[in-house]
């Protein structure tokens, strides 16, 4: 505060100081100038009409006149644009030694000394600095907001808590015209950045300058250089957001990269066209700043339809991804299952060939045992039957030379 109040009291002494000066300058040259036409053209007038130099005298006494008058008016802007207006902090200020300037000229045209045209050209370059400084204060101070934040790893500055306004095409054309032509208000949308609310201000502080001092000449200047800044400041927000983009942030990256969208967003359809109609509001162009207005809300809801379209294409294709991924997924697990199917088949198919071949191989156990046993009881029966037939013939032996007769036959 104390410094404020120093760089105040500092202006108000470099403004009070010029305004002395130049109502002493104009004091004396002006009394000079008059009392020289007083004596030597009332001296002139004197001489009898019958003396020839009469004519020479009055000619050679303007002229000397007009010379000194034309050094004295040299001598004065000289003075104003080598330090006397570089020391003016405020367009008040300014405005005064404009004033004072402006009425020293047209006292000087009672003589023929007007030297009024000679004055933009000292004071516009002057208020024009005054205003740019407002706008390049407030964009030094955007870009260094995000760069600590950025570092910081910290959203939270770069947000307002507050309920936000989604931006569609609708509230675009709805809303703008409300905002910049009938209240002249700022969008509200804007207190939901907090960094670009303080960039309004200094845009705005600098327009209220130019409200207290406002030239003609700078029109074409003033748009020139706003534009020159909006393109700066669209840079810095380009920039802040390949920044956060970069993969090992650390902090809140994700609010990060959230935010840094959101500011290009807010920016486009909001602060860019609220401040050119402003700066013809300013300027007192009503006319201009509407079709300003107009074209620039033509513009950006043609640009947030375009984006709204890309977002539905893009989430059209994704939707469509999502299917055929899961077609694929789809067509995968078929293919597996089929396969897996086909491997239980052939795992059957095996085990009921090897439960086949050991049902064989059983019976082919068994048959041999069978007839391995009825080879045996053959065998056996054989053996009973020649140990019975043994016995026979040991029990009746049968004479030699006689036959027995066979069994049911009978005698002859």
């Amino acid at each position: 505060n104390s410094s404020t109040n120093n760089n105040n009291s500092s202006a108000t002494t470099s403004s009070e100081q010029l305004l002395d000066v130049i109502e002493r300058y104009r004091t004396r040259v002006f009394e000079i100038a008059t009392q020289f036409n007083a004596i030597f053209r009332a001296t002139a007038t004197t001489i009898t009409p019958s003396n020839n130099t009469s004519g020479g005298m009055t000619s050679k006494s303007a002229t000397l006149l007009s010379m000194w008058t034309t050094r004295r008016i040299h001598s004065f802007l000289t003075m104003l644009s080598s330090s006397s207006l570089s020391r003016m902090q405020d367009a008040a200020s300014l405005r005064d030694a404009l004033e004072a300037c402006v009425f020293f000229a047209t006292s000087m045209g009672r003589l023929g000394g007007d030297f009024t045209a000679l004055l933009p050209p000292l004071f516009e370059p002057k208020m024009m600095s005054l205003v740019i400084n407002h706008w390049k204060e407030g964009v030094n101070t955007l870009q260094e907001t995000l760069k600590v934040c950025r570092d910081a790893g910290v959203a939270s500055p770069l947000t307002a808590a507050m309920p936000t306004t989604t931006l569609t095409s609708n509230n675009i054309n709805n809303n703008s015209t409300n905002n910049y032509l009938g209240s002249e208000q700022p969008p509200r949308q804007l207190l939901t950045s907090p960094p670009l609310a303080r960039l309004l201000n200094s845009y705005l502080g600098g327009l209220n300058e130019l409200r207290r001092c406002l030239l003609p000449g700078l029109f074409p200047r003033l748009r020139r250089e706003l534009n020159k800044s909006l393109t700066g400041v669209l840079l810095i927000l380009e920039t802040n957001q390949r920044s956060v983009m970069t993969p090992g942030l650390r902090g809140e990256a994700t609010q990060l990269r959230e935010v840094a969208s959101g500011l290009i967003q807010i920016f486009q359809t909001l602060l860019k066209p609220y401040l050119r109609g402003a700066l013809e509001l300013a300027i007192g162009d009503y006319a201009i700043a509407a079709e300003i207005l107009k074209q620039e809300i033509e513009e950006e809801k043609e640009d947030v339809q375009e984006e709204e379209e890309e977002e539905k294409e893009d989430t059209e294709e994704t939707e469509g991804a999502q299917e055929d991924d899961q077609d694929a997924e789809g067509e995968t697990e078929e293919t597996e299952k089929g396969e897996n199917v086909e491997q239980e088949e052939e795992e059957e198919v095996e085990e009921e060939e090897e439960i086949q071949e050991e049902d064989a191989d059983q019976q082919d156990d068994v048959e041999e045992e069978q007839l391995q046993e009825e080879e045996e009881d053959i065998y056996a029966d054989n053996d009973n039957e020649d140990d019975d037939n043994d016995e026979e013939e040991e029990e009746e032996p049968v004479a030699a030379g006689k036959v027995a007769p066979a069994e049911g036959w009978g005698d002859f």
